[in-house]
């Protein structure tokens, strides 16, 4: 298995990646694009967020999971059939920006009708930072410095990667199989892990951008 570059995650390096490997081999075979891949992934991360909406928790989190997944895969069918790509990368990114805000206001939504406004809140504001700015500041680094921001080591890290955000929010989704609070509190996290990341990059990044 590949060992994530700087910046790379615990859940991509450890937990995605091998499915992804797996799946990659059979995926060859099949005569699918990355880019409808990246479709699929795209799909299913949207009815997550549907679902989330008609309080499916369990299927809820399995689409989530299975968008990740996917999400990974489409970089991996095009590594495998050369078939790498500008518009793929654009495509991947402006997709993934969309699941991320339908899945987070899924359960913003579908929590509101027990804690009110303060669930709406809650989920906008995790929408805009960890879907939005953190992703957005990350791609502004790179095009500034020419590197994707990382940490000084290359082994993989919990960070507010992605694919962290929608671990934490599958996990979350799961627990409201129990407790009407547990998918809200992981959309908390996930705002205040992201916010977080964003402040310490306004000051990590400070010297190499001046």
């Amino acid at each position: 298995m590949r060992t994530p570059l700087g910046g790379g995650t615990i859940v991509s390096a450890y937990l995605i990646d091998r499915i992804v490997v797996r799946l990659g081999v059979v995926f060859e075979r099949l005569p699918f694009t990355p880019n409808q891949v990246t479709l699929m992934s795209a799909a299913v991360g949207v009815a997550a967020g549907i679902l989330f909406i008609f309080d499916q928790w369990l299927a809820g989190a399995i689409s989530v999971f299975a968008s990740m997944v996917l999400d990974g895969l489409d970089g991996e069918v095009a590594r495998r059939k050369n078939m790498k790509s500008k518009y793929g990368a654009f495509l991947d990114t402006m997709l993934d920006r969309v699941v991320d805000t339908t899945v987070v206001l899924g359960v913003a939504y579908s929590s509101a009708q027990i804690y009110g406004d303060t669930a709406w809140i809650i989920g906008f504001l995790a929408a805009v930072y960890a879907c939005v700015l953190s992703s957005y500041t990350r791609k502004l680094v790179a095009i500034a410095t020419g590197t994707e921001p990382t940490w000084l080591d290359e082994k993989p890290k919990f960070t507010d990667g992605r694919d962290v955000r929608l671990l934490i929010i599958t996990l979350g989704a799961l627990g409201n199989l129990f407790v009407d609070w547990s998918a809200l509190a992981s959309v908390a996290i996930v705002l205040a892990l992201s916010l977080s990341k964003f402040v310490i990059r306004l000051f990590i990044y400070r010297d190499k951008l001046e």
